[in-house]
């Protein structure tokens, strides 16, 4: 499937979308809240609410880890939104997710275990299987968002609202 066309987030009578607060442990075991009060520079989010979305966003995470290695002005995490997986299945899908992922990865992996709601609301959930892609400023306002693949033209897209708001 096709990367959906990028949306820039526009303003509401309220002012623009926020990241809902959400404390999270990471595979890693670490305990994370985003956003982050204090924090500077971005927040970019690629969250998946299937396995087959989880797919998607293990190709963006491969893309945004090689162009921003470590990058402080770019805080990323990649989510999975758990809340729905019944808990006697969950500790199989946990094992999955870290025999699949490197020791980096796991401490930026956040385990989305409520306000999947929220998010899904967040991001206008629409298709299953996609990976969502959030662009926020660091105390969580909503810059710009995409669903799908992680195309080169939809990569290439978020590479520009990231420069675009660095400077």
């Amino acid at each position: 499937m096709a990367a959906s066309a990028a949306c820039a987030q526009q303003p509401s009578a309220q002012g623009p979308a926020q990241i809902p607060k959400t404390t999270a442990k990471t595979l890693a075991g670490i305990e994370v809240t985003i956003p982050e009060s204090g924090a500077s520079g971005l927040l970019l989010v690629v969250i998946a609410f299937s396995h087959k979305g989880g797919t998607q966003a293990e190709d963006w995470n491969k893309r945004i880890a090689a162009a921003y290695p470590k990058d402080a002005a770019v805080r990323f995490y990649e989510a999975a939104d758990l809340e729905s997986v019944p808990s006697l299945v969950k500790g199989m899908v946990l094992h999955g997710m870290r025999s699949g992922t490197t020791a980096d990865e796991q401490a930026r992996f956040l385990l989305i275990e409520k306000d999947g709601q929220k998010w899904k609301a967040l991001v206008n959930y629409s298709a299953q299987d996609d990976a969502y892609v959030v662009l926020a400023t660091a105390s969580g306002s909503v810059l710009w968002q995409t669903h799908g693949a992680a195309t080169d033209p939809a990569f290439g897209e978020l590479q520009k609202q990231i420069e675009q708001h660095l400077k």
